[in-house]
């Protein structure tokens, strides 16, 4: 006897189950998994495979449909076949069992038992037959070729419904060792003669009824002969016909859209003049045509963008000034040749680079709160077109005035676009230069007209002179009056050299020559200036001279400047000095004045281009000082100045005796220095 707590059927059993069942289910779905992950990852690579190529995919489609179509229809025709052959072979047994029932009414009529049991048993023994019986209305098997079936009921559905209505029937059907087999039932009506053993036919039409059991092996054999043999044909014609379909898809769609898609690829990189092939007037050659239109489109437009920027290019790279395009992260994105020159840099120096360490020399951004800076204002959304003056320092050391003009632009990169500052340069140390060399050209070129015109009389009134003087005798009175009207025409006569050695174009080339001298000429070429304007000058020249190499004529203008500058400070006349002191390198030029003076804000921008501001009232473009500046950085000197308001202004301009290189010029950059 089993315990409560131990039976299967008990509570703990019970309880125990579901327990065991979760722990199946948990462990379930993993082996689940392990098992479907061969099958997904197939499905995985077939999938990718049929979506690499739109052939594949149309046949894959084709083939499924007419797969489907074709298994349907394979199915209902088997289905068809099958139960014809069936029905012809059950018809073809009842015919027989129609035979073998008068054979046995004959031998009923005769009452002759064993003639019928010799019928049934021979009818049994044949080879296509199974068995035969005859059976009482009532089901019970009277006679069989199998005796041990005598007394026993036939239960099957066949026989059931011919019982009960009293009509022919046949079905198949599968024997316990005996396989499949069509079983056909024929009714044994009964007839006037038989009514003494069985009663009227009016209350027993039927005596009995006749079994036969046919071997249905061989009808389902033929049966599926025939299907495999339609089977195959239809696979025949399926075979047939998709490589009919994947023939004509490739040579009418998939070739061509394979050739469209080579030119698109080409097109797409780059290759704007490929053209795909048009075959026939479809909607592929249509396509094609299209294609085609669309990429001759692409390349004039393409043309006509590479000339506009080859233009645009063009006219950037002829630009004077510098023009350059600084991205939101400092760096400069492009440049002109103009700008290039500004820096002193080739273009693979200087692309890349930030703006702030190629022309201000620092290490990080500059402090937008200090300064303008264009690309601050560009990453916080608010740069607009603006123009600024800014002192830059270029690598090297050497320094630049310049003029900016700064605007926003976007750059179009093959990623896309980006925000950027555009900068246009102008170099104003330059265009002093420029305008003070264009202004001295045409004084020059006056100049030098006047001197030749003036210098040819008075050569030929200095010829004449001289022979007046050669032809009167010593002590003659009139002698003395020659030679003092020969030392005047002297005198004009260096007065003209000194207007052509001004009007000398303004060269680099160095040469040796006496500062000193230089100065003399230059002051005297000012005389006239000077005394009109009541100035009394002072000049101390150094003893031994003052020998230096250098450009002479940026020495000329030099002191041309400084002596102008000094005579417009001082209103009513005043006291000029020009000193030369010459030490073993170098010589210090000092230009000294008693004019009013210079107040302490404006020091810082005397240097500046087109800055002026002058005591005597007079216009100026205020370009003097700016040009001295830069003559003396090109000497490699030093420019000071140092002034209090009232009591004048002295600059001291300390300039080497051999004018430097220009990588020395670039190593040493000049000085300028104020109190």
């Amino acid at each position: 006897m089993r315990r409560a707590g131990t039976s299967s059927d008990g509570p703990a059993g019970r309880a125990a189950g579901p327990v065991r069942g979760l722990r199946g289910a948990r462990a379930h779905p993993a082996r689940h998994s392990g098992a479907l992950s061969p099958m997904r990852g197939w499905w995985g690579r077939a999938r990718a495979f049929l979506g690499a190529s739109l052939l594949r995919q149309f046949m894959a489609v084709t083939l499924a449909g007419l797969g489907l179509a074709s298994l349907a229809f394979l199915l209902i025709l088997l289905s068809a076949q099958t139960r014809f052959l069936l029905s012809e072979h059950a018809r073809a047994s009842l015919t027989v069992n129609n035979a073998l029932r008068a054979a046995l009414e004959n031998a009923m009529l005769k009452r002759d038992l064993p003639g019928l049991r010799r019928i049934v048993a021979g009818v049994g023994a044949l080879p296509e037959v199974v068995g035969v019986h005859i059976i009482a209305p009532n089901g019970e098997i009277r006679f069989s070729s199998n005796d041990t079936a005598l007394g026993t009921r036939l239960e099957t559905e066949a026989v059931r419904t011919a019982l009960r209505r009293g009509e022919a029937r046949s079905e198949f059907l599968s024997l316990p060792g005996r396989g499949d087999v069509l079983r056909s039932i024929n009714p044994v009506h009964n007839q006037p003669p038989c009514a003494e053993c069985h009663g009227p036919p009016e209350r027993h039409p039927v005596n009995g009824y006749l079994v036969v059991d046919f071997d249905a092996g061989p009808a389902r054999a033929y049966a599926l002969r025939a299907s495999l043999m339609l089977i195959g044909m239809g696979a025949v014609v399926m075979a047939l016909l998709a490589a009919a379909l994947w023939w004509s898809t490739r040579r009418l769609v998939t070739a061509r859209l394979q050739r469209l898609e080579e030119a698109a690829r080409e097109l797409g990189a780059g290759r704007l003049e490929r053209r795909a092939p048009v075959e026939g007037a479809d909607e592929l050659a249509r396509f094609a045509r299209s294609f085609n239109l669309m990429a001759e489109r692409l390349e004039r437009a393409r043309d006509q963008l590479a000339a506009a920027l080859s233009a645009t290019r063009s006219v950037l790279e002829a630009a004077p000034d510098g023009i350059r395009v600084i991205g939101p992260d400092y760096r400069i994105r492009d440049a002109n040749a103009a700008h290039l020159a500004q820096l002193g840099l080739p273009r693979e120096q200087v692309i890349g680079r930030p703006c702030y360490a190629l022309t201000h020399g620092r290490d990080e951004p500059c402090p937008a709160t200090l300064q303008t800076c264009p690309v601050a204002r560009l990453r916080e959304g608010r740069l607009d077109t603006t123009r600024f003056l800014d002192r830059l320092r270029l690598p090297g050391g050497r320094e630049m005035s310049a003029d900016i003009i700064a605007a926003p632009l976007r750059l179009v990169t093959d990623g896309g676009s980006e925000a950027c500052a555009i900068e246009v340069i102008r170099d104003l140390d330059a265009e002093v230069e420029l305008s003070q060399q264009q202004r001295l050209s045409e004084v020059a070129m006056l100049a030098n007209g006047v001197a030749h015109e003036i210098n040819t009389p008075l050569s030929s009134i200095l010829l004449a002179v001289d022979q007046m003087r050669d032809a009167l005798p010593e002590g003659d009175e009139r002698r003395e009056l020659a030679e003092v009207v020969e030392g005047e025409i002297r005198s004009c006569l260096e007065v003209t050299e000194s207007l052509m050695r001004l009007s000398m174009p303004s060269e680099q080339t160095v040469t040796v020559f006496d500062l000193a001298d230089l100065a003399r000429d230059m002051l005297r070429l000012m005389a006239p200036a000077l005394e009109q304007g009541g100035v009394e000058v002072h000049f101390e020249p150094p003893e031994g001279g003052a020998q230096m190499i250098g450009s002479e004529s940026d020495m000329r203008i030099l002191i041309l400047n400084l002596v102008a500058n000094a005579m417009h400070a001082m209103r009513g006349g005043g006291r000029l000095r020009l000193a030369i002191d010459a030490e073993p390198d170098s010589l210090r030029l000092t230009v000294a004045d008693s004019g009013v003076g210079i107040a302490p804000e404006d020091l810082e921008h005397i240097f500046l281009p087109f800055w002026t501001r002058r005591a005597d009232g007079s216009r100026g473009r205020g370009l003097g000082l700016a040009l001295c500046r830069q003559v003396v950085r090109r000497a490699g000197g030093r420019i000071e100045v140092r002034s209090r308001p009232g009591e004048g202004a002295t600059f001291t301009v300390t300039l080497p005796r051999q004018a430097p290189s220009a990588g020395a010029e670039a190593q040493h950059p000049p000085q300028e220095a104020r109190p």
